[in-house]
């Protein structure tokens, strides 16, 4: 029977293999090293079998700096281990502070980032990390719930290309083995591993699933994740067929680089379609899922009549219209299309941030009139109040302001606004969540309809019309209730107001 070493050895030298690479010379490879078990695991295992696999070492630690003492010991165990060793180690802390709750993907590509500026400096085209058939069966269950592609519940390949020109991959050399056998092989070596706390926190959706549905799942279906190895092996045999009739069709619909010809895409069966569109997504890194996918279908299909839709941070869809007519759909790196849209933000409407006059005393009230949106915003402080709010199409709402710093602005939105959703724990980019709260109540700045919003020095606090930041929820006992109203100035285009 195969030992753990044994199966860590052959998936990686099967997962190297396929890669252009010279096998006579000792080739850099990069651990993400948290000081977890599965990390652990495998950072010992690839120590112990560098050798005859022909692999030079480096680790790299990202310190979230989300757990105060326990990331700092968690970074000294680190550091104390791969001296141990003799591994060099690279720390990598990340721009978080202790006790804030940034979203799952937002950390995510923290860490990819910072993984993948080490391997270029170490010249290393490899980065292993220790996810395991556990985090496998999870991440499948997660895209399951969520919704997702056939390609999509494949969740993670033991390869993946994550960054070209040269070329860097991400390799998962234990996703066969379980974090049971993780555990088994580190007690035979003599070492225990950190335990990170935030593991245990249930408001990340991967934690809830582990914590509270697994062990359901396991309780009557004890070989579930075997079964999901299954079919993972079984939707990565189709996609390696489908793969190159895909391959063939983007060469077939693509006008010029980036660019999709419509007219050719609308012949496409819906299912290969579908295909196309999730290997351009992956392509790209982001997520396929079934309600992106069905976005993007109902976009080259003309049902949704917007002239570019956000896919990701890194990505927008754009219409390419020749004569009044979409000719195709271009694929737009979004820093380019920001560039492409920066003659809008440098105008008059794009630079204007209002100061928010506030009153002192319960009871009172102040005006703040703002030209440029044809809208006075008042401002009262609410002696007494109702916990029930306005819907939130509404341009008024009824807010605790002790949680946010002031002064606070009116302003249009910004590229890197951040706001904290109502209900929800977590920080997350603006555009992310526009994309699941829209408005048809929009003030028309110029010549377009454009998003206004009410912010501090730090991050939005409320969109009017969509939706409120969870820091401004009243809850019983709040102190410094206020209630805001938009109201119109005068009728017409607000330029002359």
């Amino acid at each position: 029977m195969p030992t753990f070493l044994d199966e860590v050895a052959d998936t990686l030298a099967n997962e190297l293999s396929t890669q252009a690479r010279d096998k006579d010379v000792i080739t850099p490879l990069v651990v993400a090293f948290s000081g977890g078990p599965d990390s652990t695991a495998l950072l010992l295992a690839l120590h112990k079998i560098s050798e005859r696999a022909g692999i030079k070492l480096y680790a790299c630690h990202i310190n979230h700096n989300l757990r105060g003492d326990e990331s700092r010991a968690d970074e000294e165990f680190c550091q104390k281990l791969c001296s141990k060793l003799q591994i060099p180690l690279e720390k990598v802390s990340l721009p978080l502070e202790s006790g804030s709750a940034p979203s799952e993907d937002l950390m995510r590509q923290f860490r990819y980032q910072a993984l993948l500026d080490f391997a270029r400096r170490s010249k290393a085209s490899f980065i292993a990390t220790g996810h395991t058939l556990d985090d496998q069966a999870e991440t499948m269950l997660f895209r399951l719930f969520r919704g997702t592609s056939p390609a999509g519940l494949k969740a993670m390949e033991s390869t993946r290309m994550l960054a070209e020109d040269p070329a860097v991959y991400v390799v998962r050399p234990m996703l066969s083995l379980s974090k049971a056998d993780c555990l088994r092989f580190l007690a035979d070596e003599g070492i225990a591993a950190r335990v990170d706390s935030s593991n245990k926190n249930e408001q990340y959706l991967r934690n809830y699933i582990r914590w509270q549905m697994v062990p359901v799942i396991e309780s009557r279906f004890p070989e579930w994740k075997e079964h999901l190895g299954n079919l993972h092996q079984m939707l990565s045999d189709d996609d390696d067929y489908f793969e190159k009739i895909i391959q063939d069709l983007e060469n077939e619909v693509r006008l010029e680089s980036n660019l999709w010809s419509v007219e050719k895409t609308l012949t496409l069966p819906a299912s290969l379609l579908s295909r196309l569109i999730v290997f351009e997504l992956t392509r790209r890194n982001i997520q396929p899922s079934f309600e992106r996918v069905k976005t993007i279908r109902s976009f080259i299909e003309g049902r949704d009549k917007h002239n570019a839709i956000t896919l990701s941070s890194e990505c927008v869809l754009k219409r390419v219209k020749e004569n009044g007519i979409t000719k195709g759909i271009l694929w737009v790196e979004t820093s380019k299309f920001a560039q492409e849209e920066s003659e809008f933000y440098d105008t008059f409407f794009g630079n204007q941030c209002s100061l928010i006059r506030m009153p002192k005393q319960p009871g009172s009230s102040t005006s703040n009139v703002i030209t440029w949106l044809n809208k006075a915003l008042k401002v009262d402080f609410c002696s007494s109040h109702k916990s029930d709010y306005p819907p939130p199409s509404e341009w008024q709402a009824l807010v605790d302001l002790s949680r946010v710093t002031q002064p606070l602005y009116v302003r249009t939105r910004k590229p890197g606004d951040l706001i904290q959703p109502f209900g929800m724990q977590e920080t997350v980019r603006l555009k992310k969540y526009l994309q699941t709260h829209k408005s048809v109540n929009l003030p028309t700045l110029g010549t377009r309809k454009s998003m206004v919003v009410v912010a501090n020095d730090e991050e939005v606090i409320w969109v009017p019309g969509v939706g409120l930041s969870e820091k401004l929820r009243v809850q019983k006992g709040s102190q410094a209730v206020h209630k805001l109203v938009f109201n119109e100035l005068a009728p017409g285009n607000n330029t002359w107001a």
